[in-house]
Order: structure tokens, then C-alpha cells, then sequence
């Protein structure tokens, strides 16, 4: 997804862009800034991304109006959710313009900043069959009403394939069968090693491994 391009496109679907209206524009976006500045503070639920959408006011309000209602897990990259401003966060929500040294200092944070990593790196890949592996075992102890359809390591594992190497990266110049993959199975050292870990987070997390 080009998350830039979808900013610009959220924008004028929710009316905060307009044609003809260079001042309007201007103070609109200004109340996005802030908008999204606060939510980069801390991860929010839907509820509180509403209520801080509506409390914003000043024209910003269209963004509710379209939200996604739908309960499909997977969304065409258009649709916007209380889940995807955070994507709106990553391209306007980094500094608040009216307070620039202060808020460079304590920025705004997306999900869509994290370091992309290597594919060939070894660390990398173990952090993905290690997270995927902790969080089916959470999964499993939670009623099946609380489990996640999603494993974020999957999502991971597929940002590791497309090589990303920044939030704004998108497939656009890329080429090849995204099916055309090799798994190479970890040797038994590493296999025990992860187990190792396992057994460490259920220590911690006061559960019983398997």
C-alpha cells in the first residue's frame, strides 16, 4: 500500500481536502496535524479514535463518515479504518506543526516506522518463527471468541519477502512470482534454542508449556 498516496486520497474523501479552498485546506490540515500528532501518543481502539475524531471537529469529522463498517478481516488498501489512520499518523502525524522543538523531541509514533529488517538475516527470521510460534500459543489459551484471525508474524514475514526498507516502500517497481520461495528448515540446535525462549516466555507469562 502507498501510504502516501492513500493520505492524500483519505483526505479528499472525508472533504478535508477541497478544490478551490487554499485557506480552508490549510486550516483543516492544521487540525488533522494535531489530530494524528495525538494519536501517535498511544495506540487507541476504534472507540477512542472516534471520540478524538469527533472532539477534533473543525472539518475533520468526514473521517468517520468513511470508516469501513465491514467486518472483513482483509480490506482493499482504499478502505480506511480506525486501525489504517494509523497509516495517515506515519505521513502527518510525525511532529505537531505548531509546536516543531517540542514535539521533534517527543514525536508522534506509527507502527509503520518500525526497521524493516533483512531477509537474509538470521536474527530476522528467527524473530518471525518465534513470534509466530508465541502467539499461536496465546491464541490457544484464549476463547476461541478473543483469538486473533491474524498472526501479525505472517504479516511480518510478508514485509520481510517484499524487502521493505521504509514506511513509504510499496511494491510498484517490483517483479517475479511472490510464490517462488524456499524454506530451509532451521538445524536442531536452533530448533532447541527456540524452544528455549518459548519456555522462557511461559515462565514469565506464568504459563505451562506443552
Amino acid at each position: 500500500m502507498d501510504i502516501i498516496f492513500n493520505f492524500f486520497l483519505f483526505c479528499r474523501a472525508a472533504n478535508i481536502w477541497r478544490l478551490n479552498d487554499p485557506q480552508g485546506n490549510w486550516r483543516r490540515l492544521k487540525r488533522l496535524n494535531i489530530m494524528l500528532y495525538a494519536l501517535g501518543q498511544k495506540m487507541q481502539g476504534q472507540q477512542k479514535v472516534t471520540d478524538l475524531i469527533t472532539r477534533t471537529g473543525g472539518g475533520i469529522k468526514g473521517l468517520i463518515h468513511i470508516f469501513n463498517t465491514t467486518n472483513s478481516i482483509y480490506k482493499p488498501p482504499f478502505c480506511l479504518s480506525a486501525h489504517r489512520i494509523y497509516d495517515m499518523v506515519a505521513v502527518f502525524g510525525g511532529i505537531k506543526f505548531n509546536s516543531v522543538p517540542r514535539s521533534f523531541i517527543k514525536c508522534g509514533v506509527s507502527l509503520r516506522y518500525i526497521i524493516h529488517m533483512r531477509l537474509k538475516s538470521a536474527t530476522a527470521m528467527e524473530l518471525v518463527t518465534t513470534y509466530w510460534t508465541l502467539i499461536n500459543a496465546i491464541n490457544e489459551t484464549l476463547p476461541i471468541a478473543e483469538q486473533n484471525d491474524i498472526n501479525e508474524a505472517e504479516h511480518l514475514f510478508h514485509q520481510l519477502l517484499l524487502q521493505k526498507n521504509s514506511a513509504y516502500s510499496n511494491t510498484t517497481n517490483k517483479v517475479g512470482n511472490v510464490f517462488g520461495i524456499t524454506l530451509v528448515p532451521d538445524s536442531r540446535e536452533q530448533v532447541t534454542a527456540n524452544q528455549r525462549t518459548l519456555n522462557e516466555f511461559f515462565a514469565i507469562a506464568g504459563l505451562v508449556a506443552e
